[in-house]
């Protein structure tokens, strides 16, 4: 079981001297955050689908899209590089369905307009990717496959 931490989350009415975000500061885990709270562009809901698609990505493979090993390096990845396709993330590389790399790959460009219109229309594509339906929960599989490994 994942928990989320959503300690970061504050009242969007809050005057700015009350909030933890403001221009020129981000507040996060460098490997979640998309590419544009780095450069100091205007962060909208696509930054919240590209932290969406990193923990999809890593629930798939148990590896993060980008392999830094110091925040520097992240930062660097983060602004200027590809993220590793699903495929061959980890050492022994996953075979997962094409639409399903392209559906990930698509949340995780470093450009927003690039992403999903949404979050909705992500996880949507992402479902129908993956075949999450109430017959055939394929992926489902996998994550338990994950997690009995773990034990």
């Amino acid at each position: 079981m994942k928990l989320l931490d959503f300690g970061i989350a504050t009242d969007t009415q809050a005057s700015t001297d009350e909030r933890l975000t403001r221009a020129g500061f981000f507040v996060g885990t460098l490997m979640y955050i998309a590419p544009e709270a780095l450069s100091g562009e205007i962060v909208t809901a696509a930054a919240d689908q590209y932290s969406l698609a990193t923990i999809a990505y890593f629930l798939l493979t148990r590896c993060l899209p980008y392999t830094a090993k110091a925040p520097r390096e992240m930062f660097t990845q983060l602004l200027t590089m590809p993220p590793i396709p699903l495929k061959d993330a980890g050492e022994g590389g996953f075979d997962f369905a094409p639409e399903l790399d392209a559906v990930v790959m698509r949340a995780l460009s470093r450009s927003p307009a690039a992403r999903y219109p949404s979050v909705m229309a992500f996880a949507n594509a992402f479902a129908e990717a993956a075949n999450i339906t109430p017959e055939l929960p394929k992926i489902l599989d996998k994550f338990k496959g994950l997690l009995r490994r773990n034990r």
